[in-house]
């Protein structure tokens, strides 16, 4: 199930791709009828107040919260993956990878406060497994692919028309050998990164997958190894300086 859901603590907002997230505000009268939406069970009954009221899921939470849907399926949500908040705005940036094997991704640009079926702007398009978003030190807003990281500005009238990118040519899904095979199923597709104190990013390099469906066997078995183990070879952490802007 694509959906997202709205989560807001005290006056702040904030906005979380998952399932189920929850609602610190008071609820509309109760329905003893339900129905269907996006595989979710919903009634009458409300998160929020206003235009950031949103249909409580009948789902049971923790006392004083309680869990709204945002956006789902029926928004045209193919497979969303990762959300950011734009600073300083009730704004948030979606990244819908479309779906495996894709190369139909998009960066959507979310407004709560918009009606039903008016919340998504799409940004950029036909993007290979768009994911990670973060804002930079820098305040701008640093998206990834399969295979490289950019930033832009997502309030831009012409977003694409801002798109810096500033790592290229990471190992994505298909690689080329220096022999020249051609690899179609090589490095995991998505990419995840983080800034440090410094402005220094790092970016999560990942096997071909996570979910391991042979066990590799125990050749060399220690009960207490005399030095650290050495991380696998299958995944790595890559380091770059992102360029700083002159704007």
């Amino acid at each position: 199930m694509n959906d997202f859901t709205f989560r807001c603590e005290r006056p702040s907002l904030r906005l979380f791709a998952a399932a189920v997230v929850a609602v610190l505000l008071g609820l509309a009268p109760a329905s003893s009828e339900s129905v269907r939406k996006s595989g979710y069970a919903i009634g009458t009954e409300s998160c929020g107040s206003g235009d950031l009221a949103f249909p409580r899921l009948q789902i049971d939470m923790k006392a004083g919260f309680c869990a709204g849907l945002v956006a789902s399926e029926e928004d045209r949500l193919k497979f969303p993956r990762s959300i950011v908040q734009v600073p300083g705005r009730d704004l948030f940036v979606v990244a819908d990878m479309g779906g495996w094997g894709h190369t139909d991704g998009r960066l959507l640009l979310l407004d709560p406060h918009a009606p039903p079926g008016q919340r998504f702007k799409e940004l950029l398009t036909g993007l290979e497994y768009p994911f990670g978003l973060v804002i930079g030190p820098d305040r701008k807003l640093y998206a990834s692919t399969a295979e490289a990281i950019f930033r832009f500005d997502p309030l831009a009238d012409n977003p694409r028309g801002t798109v810096e990118t500033i790592i290229r040519h990471m190992p994505g899904r298909r690689i080329t050998l220096p022999d020249g095979t051609r690899l179609d199923e090589s490095a995991h597709p998505l990419k995840q990164f983080v800034f440090d104190r410094n402005g220094r990013l790092f970016v999560n390099v990942g096997s071909h997958s996570d979910d391991c469906i042979t066990p590799a066997p125990i050749t060399n078995p220690v009960r207490r190894p005399r030095a650290p183990p050495r991380w696998p070879r299958s995944g790595c952490l890559r380091r770059r300086q992102a360029a700083s802007s002159r704007h």
